[in-house]
């Protein structure tokens, strides 16, 4: 069965005499999705194969309705520049888009994501913060809410909504700033730059085709790998390919042969190890070098350049800093007086097992937003547990829970819904505002669930959980 979408525009482009088309615009029909979900079920229809789903350059992630920024502004653009993309927002969502929408974002090459002060942003919040841990290449235009008594689909939100919201916006603008990731202030700046990014992958596609050929016609078995002996060779042909000069060729050539002899490997190399040296070769810095007249020595010839290939780890390496001793949980969620599960059920229990904890109650109460201190103590925590109740909007653990979900940390979730009626402190909320913060709630356990991470909707049970984790 395939995967249907609405509209679905297609280019016809005149391509070596014959017609090639251009998918341009992507929407997803919800009513497949429902069907789907009644003729196989939710297990099923996560396992499911989307291979049909085509590969957009740019996912238009971010606030839906009202917001009109992709019709008025991405969308022209994009089809002008022709650039495929993948437009999410639809009339009526419902929970079995998350599947869709999953698989469109895995395949984009690029997640924009619009953080419009229009709506509460709950879920882009919550998946922004999910794929900065992931280091996915995401653009993202960030506008902060002014103040309290601003109007989200007709209703003001209250002082204390207010604040909800504005120190979760700058918590994910703290992560963005911690992972260097630029913030715009709008659309159009952002397209502009998603522009250029696609036009450097472009070129990085080239070049990984030229190094697949070059790797390839040393690959005379067909077994996808190659001796040490052939890397030589296999360089030799991807710097031809690249049109480099022979006396550029043999002094890299060289180094590597010299590096060789000390390191004596005799293992096989496969593609992923052959692009890995051909990267810490840094090829186009030598090139800067040589026509400048001289080769440099570099750095990044070293004896170990065909060493711990096949066990490349990018994830955080986490230790004690700066007098914040390391805990064996943390104990995560929203900080207000009323939420009384730390004490009550998670620091008695943890005390029974002789563990240690970080309780961040009394920090937050100083420093509404996350301080480094916090955050340290977050990574020193050998698990990280989060919980959202049923009686707070619990956005800002949301988000930090989601971005310790994305870096691959230890944690263990508690999620809990809010109450179709439901009181907050002073605040009523609204239909719409339950609706927002459920939907977040929805997006987060689908991120959990990818990730393996545990979900619990008892607060006991995630408390022991995090417990048994610490003394196995």
């Amino acid at each position: 069965m395939v995967p249907h979408f609405s509209p679905l525009f297609v280019l016809l482009l005149p391509f070596n005499g014959m017609l090639s088309y251009q998918i341009v615009e992507l929407r997803p029909d919800p009513n497949f999705f429902r069907r789907l979900l009644q003729k196989d079920g939710r297990d099923k229809i996560k396992t499911r194969r989307m291979s049909s789903i085509p590969h957009p350059e740019v996912f238009l992630g971010g606030s839906c309705n009202p917001t009109t920024w992709r019709q008025d502004e991405a969308i022209p653009i994009l089809r002008n520049s022709g650039v495929t993309f993948f437009n999410p927002q639809v009339s009526d969502w419902s929970p079995e888009l998350i599947e869709l929408e999953h698989e469109a974002k895995e395949n984009s090459q690029i997640l924009l994501y619009v953080l419009d002060s229009k709506t509460r942003n709950v879920v882009s919040l919550v998946e922004t913060a999910y794929f900065l841990g992931k280091k996915r290449k995401i653009i993202i235009v960030l506008n902060l809410f002014q103040e309290a008594g601003h109007e989200i689909a007709g209703e003001k939100i209250t002082c204390n909504e207010f604040n909800d919201l504005n120190s979760s916006s700058c918590l994910l603008k703290q992560l963005m700033e911690r992972q260097k990731v630029a913030v715009f202030s709008n659309v159009r700046e952002a397209l502009r730059y998603a522009n250029e990014v696609l036009k450097e992958r472009s070129k990085e596609t080239d070049e990984k085709t030229k190094m697949r050929e070059a790797f390839e016609s040393l690959d005379v078995e067909k077994c996808g790998q190659i001796s040490p002996n052939d890397v030589s060779e296999a360089i030799r042909l991807f710097m031809q390919k690249r049109n480099q000069s022979d006396e550029l060729q043999k002094n890299i050539l060289q180094k590597i042969d010299n590096y060789r002899k000390v390191n004596h490997k005799t293992g096989k190399v496969d593609f992923e190890q052959f692009c890995q040296i051909v990267s810490k070769l840094n090829l186009n810095s030598d090139v800067k070098s040589y026509s400048n007249g001289h080769v440099e020595k570099r750095n990044n010839f070293t004896p170990d350049l065909f060493r711990s290939l096949s066990t490349p780890d990018d994830r955080p390496t986490f230790v004690a800093r700066n007098g914040i001793s390391v805990s064996d949980i943390y104990l995560g969620g929203d900080c207000d007086h009323h939420e009384d599960w730390r004490q009550k059920i998670a620091i008695p229990g943890i005390k029974n097992a002789c563990l240690t904890f970080y309780n961040p109650e009394n920090e937050r109460q100083v420093n509404k937003k996350l301080s480094q201190s916090e955050f340290a103590a977050i990574n020193n925590a050998h698990v990280k547990l989060f919980v959202i109740t049923s009686t707070s909007r619990s956005l800002f653990p949301m988000v930090l829970a989601s971005y310790f979900i994305g870096i691959g940390a230890n944690v263990v979730l508690c999620i809990q819904y809010l109450p179709d009626k439901c009181v907050i402190g002073s605040d009523e909320l609204s239909h719409t505002a339950v609706k927002d913060y459920n939907r977040g709630r929805h997006y987060l356990a689908d991120i959990a669930r990818r990730e393996n991470v545990p979900i619990f909707e008892s607060i006991s049970d995630a408390v022991q959980t995090a417990i048994n984790k610490c003394i196995r």
